[in-house]
Formats: structure tokens, sequence, C-alpha cells
């Protein structure tokens, strides 16, 4: 093969895989009511459809490195895309809720590798001086994905079937792989440091016994039994922080976490990801349960959200340079609270329009945090730190939006079991801007640049010197 076309196949592939584990994590938000018609089962168990796959993701992003090195990254890609495609084929044969969950998981541990690891390759496979043009490549059908998830799904729902979900993913995982044959093989590089699978399954057990006991109640458990798994998931996860601070190759570089804008910024995105999380949860929910929605439609009021995403990136890109992280993070995350918020307040008599305007909102906020978030999660980093806070930053998303969707399952149930059914919403959408309201109080230690000194020689105000000396 000429190595000339080495970059566009790369590309070709690393899109492929992109845009289907994009459209994955929103595609299946739709099917939630019909899953648990067809299941039987209440908000809390069917959260773990999502959630499972989100905490698989997490815990899978710290292996993408090690797994890279051992195998080599094409190598790992096409096994990554190989699990994915797999797990998305047992998905849609899945005969029960529990099966359901178990694959999705397999599915989310493919897909937390699927993205390092082909961003990696794409930017390998192009030389310093174009690594813009190669992010160019894959940030339109990236951006587009989410817009169309929630129409794709609520098509497949409404008349194929929720199973066609799934299905969706294996054409384009096999084009992905097929793609990723043609580029020549990579030798592995040298694995380093032993793998800690101690980390990972104290990591792992502690995350899943975190999201068990915040819904514990809604599965039937005795009162205590939720608790006692919360405060075991707390210990778990102290016991996962302890050790990585004592390894000298730990699993996470919990170390970086000690720099005031780095805890505040990851606080600031773990919160942020808990109330989207809990918005795209609810959203199909109340639209199809509560609105009498069709699955169509309702994806295509869920997709105004991404459309709100869309349409503030670009603006809140120009504004984060010229002033710097925390305005524009506290102002999207009150546009996420204000979105979020007006949903609370809306029932079944509110206008569908006034209803399209809270999402489109709600969205448009999320939209506003990305860039103020992900360029304050890097601030003071240099060289190998910045694999590491970006691994931090991309497991606090994921865990908080697992959480956020477990929380928001809570909520509902909690309070339709006291109010009656349906007359959680509120309740659980004022959660929701609770959250986003929450996440501007670490955002509020951030630290805006400060403006480069200016040079006396070359101010532009200043009068330009010339030859001659005026008279006195």
């Amino acid at each position: 093969m000429s190595e000339r076309n080495i970059p566009r196949l790369t590309a070709v592939a690393v899109t492929l895989a992109v845009v289907m584990d994009l459209l994955d994590t929103t595609v299946v938000n739709i099917a939630v009511p019909t899953l648990q018609e067809d299941f039987d089962a209440g908000p809390g168990p069917v959260q773990w459809v999502i959630s499972s796959y989100l905490l698989a993701i997490a815990v899978s992003l710290p292996m993408s490195g090690w797994i890279s090195r051992r195998l080599g990254q094409g190598r790992a890609f096409l096994i990554a895309l190989g699990i994915f495609g797999m797990a998305s084929a047992l998905t849609a044969l899945a005969w029960s809720l529990p099966v359901l969950i178990a694959f999705r998981a397999l599915q989310g541990l493919g897909g937390g590798l699927i993205l390092p690891i082909g961003m990696a390759m794409l930017f390998a496979a192009f030389p310093a001086d174009q690594r813009a043009k190669a992010s160019a490549l894959i940030s339109v059908p990236a951006a587009l994905a989410p817009v169309l998830g929630p129409l794709i799904g609520g098509w497949f729902v409404q008349d194929i079937g929720w199973r066609w979900v799934f299905w969706l993913n294996m054409p384009i995982a096999l084009a992905a792989i097929l793609t990723g044959l043609r580029l020549p093989a990579q030798r592995p590089a040298t694995p380093g440091a032993r793998f800690d699978g101690v980390g990972l399954v104290l990591v792992s057990a502690g995350l899943v016994l975190l999201v068990l006991g915040l819904t514990g109640t809604e599965n039937g458990y005795p009162a205590a039994l939720p608790l006692i798994a919360i405060a075991t998931a707390v210990l778990l996860l102290a016991g996962f922080a302890v050790r990585q601070l004592r390894r000298e190759d730990p699993l996470l570089n919990v170390r970086l976490l000690v720099k005031q804008e780095i805890w505040s910024s990851n606080l600031a995105f773990l919160l942020t990801a808990l109330s989207y999380g809990a918005l795209l949860f609810l959203l199909p929910l109340y639209l199809q349960g509560h609105g009498g929605m069709s699955p169509l439609n309702s994806g295509f009021m869920t997709s105004l959200h991404a459309v709100g995403i869309l349409l503030a990136t670009p603006v809140t890109t120009r504004l984060t340079r010229r002033t710097g992280p925390r305005a524009p993070l506290a102002a999207g995350l009150g546009l996420m609270a204000a979105g979020a918020g007006a949903l609370s307040l809306a029932g079944q008599a509110t206008p569908g329009w006034l209803t399209a305007a809270a999402i489109l909102v709600a969205g448009a906020g999320f939209g506003t945090t990305i860039v103020p978030l992900q360029t304050a999660t890097v601030t003071g980093l240099q060289g190998p730190e910045l694999a590491d806070g970006s691994t931090i930053v991309n497991m606090a998303r994921q865990i908080g939006m697992a959480v956020g969707v477990a929380a928001a399952a809570a909520a509902l149930n909690a309070l339709n079991g006291t109010h009656g059914p349906g007359s959680g919403y509120p309740g659980a959408f004022l959660l929701a801007a609770a959250l986003a309201a929450l996440a501007i109080v670490p955002s509020l230690a951030f630290r805006d640049p400060k403006p480069a000194p200016r040079d006396p020689e070359h101010d532009p105000k200043r009068p330009e010197r010339t030859g001659a000396t005026r008279a006195s």
C-alpha cells in the first residue's frame, strides 16, 4: 500500500468507529420506555442497560494505553471493534433483561477502547503540522452522530423493533474492521510495567456497587442493603485511590488531583456529567410516558439538545480563548440548570414548543460547558501528564453520566411511589437542574489566564520613535 493512502484510510476507519460509538450512546436512550414494557421492569432495573455500558467504558479507559503497547495500536483497535460488534449482535439477541445488561457491559468494554486508541492512531498517521486537519475530518461526523442517534433510535423502535438499535452497529463495525485490515501492521511496543489488575477490580466493583446502591430500593432489596452497598463502594474506591498513590506505575495517576485546577475542573466535569446523564435518561421517558409521544417524535424532540450543543460550541470556543474557561462555564451551567428547571415545571398542558425550547436551552448549556471544561482539565499539565489527565477526565465523564442515570431513576421511582405514577418527573428534572447549578461552585476555583505582559517596545498604543527630536 502507498504510504500516501495510510492517513486517509486511518481517518475512514477511525471516523466509522467513533460515529458508531457516539451513535450507540444516544440511540439506546430512546428505547428505554419500550424496554420497560417488554421486560416488565421499572426505571431502576432498565437504567442498567445504559449504566452498565457507561461504567464499562469508564473502567476500560485506563487499559487502553497498556493494551496498545502490548498488542500494537492497529491490532488493539481491531480487537476493540470486534468486541463491540460481537457484543452488539449478542445484545440484539438478548432474551432477558439481565442478559441484555451483561452484553451491554461487554459492548462498553470495547467502546471504551475504541476512542482513545482510534484517536492515537489518527494522530500518529498524520504529520504534526496536519493534525488539525485530522481533527477536522472527524469533527463533522462526530458532531452529527448525537443529532441523528435519537432520530434513528425513534424510527427503529417505532417501526421495526428495539433490537435493530443494536443491529445498526454491525455494518458500521464491519466496514471499520475491513478498512482497518488494509492498514499496515504495527509492531507492539515494550509493554513496560505490569498491568494493575487488582486496581481494576477495586474500581470496577466500587462503581457497580455505587450504582446498585442508588437503585437498590426499586429492586426490592431490604432498605439497609443499598446503604451497605454504597458504604462498601466508598471503601473500595478509597482503597483504589490509596493503591494508585502507592504504585510507581498507577492505573490512574490520581496524584494529579492534588493540583487545584485539576481537582476543581474534574469535580465540575463530574457534576456536569451527572446532570447531563440524568437529563438524557429522563427525556424519552417523560416525552413518551408522560407526554404521550411516539418514539419517533420523542427522538426528534430529544435530538434538539444535540442541536443546541452544535450551535453553542463554536461560540464558546472563541469566548474561552478570549476570557478563559470560568465565565463561559458558569454561563453554560446556568443555561443547563434553566433548561432542566423549565422541564420540571412543564405539564401536559404545556405547549410543545416550550418543551422543545427548554430542551434546546439545556443542550446549548451543555455545549457551552464542553470547551471550558476540556481547557481547564489540562491546564498546567505537560508531557505524559496530558495523557493521564485526559484519562481521568474521560473517566469522570463516563462515571458521572452513569451515576446521573442511576440517580434520576432512583428519584423517579421514589417520587412515583410517594405521589403516584408520573408524578416523579418534576422532582427528577429538578435534581438535574440542581446538579448543574452545583457544578458552578468548583468552577469558581478556576484561574483564568493572565494577559501576557505588554512589551513597551512593541506597544501599538505607544507613538513610534523617529530619528528627529522636537525642539523645545
